[in-house]
């Protein structure tokens, strides 16, 4: 005897009590019904509703990982290069003079998680929150050398970003300046 009812239902319901109705169908001659949720974008119950039965209420909870969403430069210069300090805004690459102070300022798409940037020698520098700009983590470094960091975050339910993305600071050495003597000469005819 065939068990498997002729038409049967999915009904999701979501935290504020909407209620989304998918009907299932059988494929071929197989003894199975099936359907289809095609946008899960938050957490809902569910049931499988037929005429003469109903399945007990399952729960489908949605979480995303960690991840970054934007990533600023703040570069305070030394005072020997005679520049003033800036912000670069959406960035995960800076090239700047040796002893300019780094502050990486990284957004993420939630709050409750931790952040580390590890270094390619497995160094490991834990960021804070900020006090200036509100939401953010950051780090602060003073640029001896190039260096290439991963974000790796962590959220509270213990879930690591899939792909942590790679800061880089490529460091300009303070080296004295160079004089390149080229022979002078007016290409054209002056007055003078």
């Amino acid at each position: 005897p065939d068990l498997v009812p002729e038409r049967a239902e999915v009904m999701c319901e979501a935290e504020d009590g909407t209620v989304r109705r998918i009907e299932m169908a059988r494929n071929l001659d197989d003894p199975v019904l099936g359907g289809y949720v095609s946008s899960v974008d938050r957490s809902f119950n569910y049931q499988v509703v037929s005429p003469g039965w109903a399945s007990e209420s399952y729960e489908v909870e949605v979480f995303e990982y960690p991840e970054l969403v934007r990533s600023d430069a703040f570069l305070a210069f030394p005072e020997y290069s005679g520049l003033t300090a800036k912000l670069i805004e959406d960035t995960v690459r800076v090239s700047a003079v040796e002893g300019t102070e780094l502050t990486w300022i990284c957004f993420l798409n939630k709050s409750g998680v931790t952040a580390e940037l590890v270094a390619e020698d497995g160094s490991r520098t834990m960021l804070q929150p900020s006090d200036e700009y509100t939401g953010a983590l950051v780090a602060r470094f003073t640029l001896k050398e190039s260096s290439r960091m991963k974000l790796v975050l962590l959220d509270d339910a213990g879930r690591k970003n899939k792909y942590p993305p790679e800061l880089i600071a490529r460091v300009l050495p303070n080296r004295p300046p160079s004089l390149k003597l080229t022979q002078g000469g007016d290409l054209t005819v002056s007055p003078l």
